[in-house]
C-alpha cells in the first residue's frame, strides 16, 4: 500500500509579499506541492517570497530541485525568495549543496 504523502503547504499572499509555511517532509512525492505553493505565489508577482521552513523535518534532492525552481521562477518576475527557519538537519543539507547560500537560507535560532 502506497504511503500517504506528508507535507502541507500554506501560501498566504499580502500586498506585494508572499509567505509560504511548509509543514512535513519534503521528498520525491511531496515536492510537486512545494513547486505548486511557490508557483502559485509568483504567479501574483511579489516583491518577495518568504519560505517558513521551520516545520520541515526532511528534505531530499527532490525537494531541493523543487525549491531552485521556485527561486527561478520568483527571479523571472523580479521576486527574491529566501527561506527562513530550516532546522539544523535541513540547513546542513542546504549548506553541503550550495543550495543555502543561493536560497538566503537563515537557520533557525537555537
Amino acid at each position: 500500500m502506497p504511503s500517504t504523502p506528508i507535507l502541507g503547504t500554506y501560501p498566504v499572499t499580502v500586498g506585494r509579499h508572499c509567505l509560504v509555511v511548509l509543514v512535513g517532509e519534503i521528498d520525491l512525492d511531496t515536492a510537486p506541492a512545494v513547486r505548486h505553493a511557490l508557483d502559485e505565489c509568483v504567479a501574483h508577482r511579489p516583491l518577495d517570497i518568504c519560505v517558513d521552513m521551520s516545520a520541515v523535518s526532511f528534505c531530499d534532492c527532490a525537494g531541493l530541485n523543487a525549491l531552485l525552481h521556485g527561486l527561478r521562477a520568483a527571479r523571472a518576475v523580479g521576486a527574491e525568495l529566501r527561506l527562513h527557519d530550516a532546522q539544523p538537519n535541513v540547513a546542513r543539507i542546504l549548506t553541503l549543496t550550495g543550495a543555502g547560500a543561493l536560497l538566503g537560507a537563515h537557520p533557525a535560532s537555537r
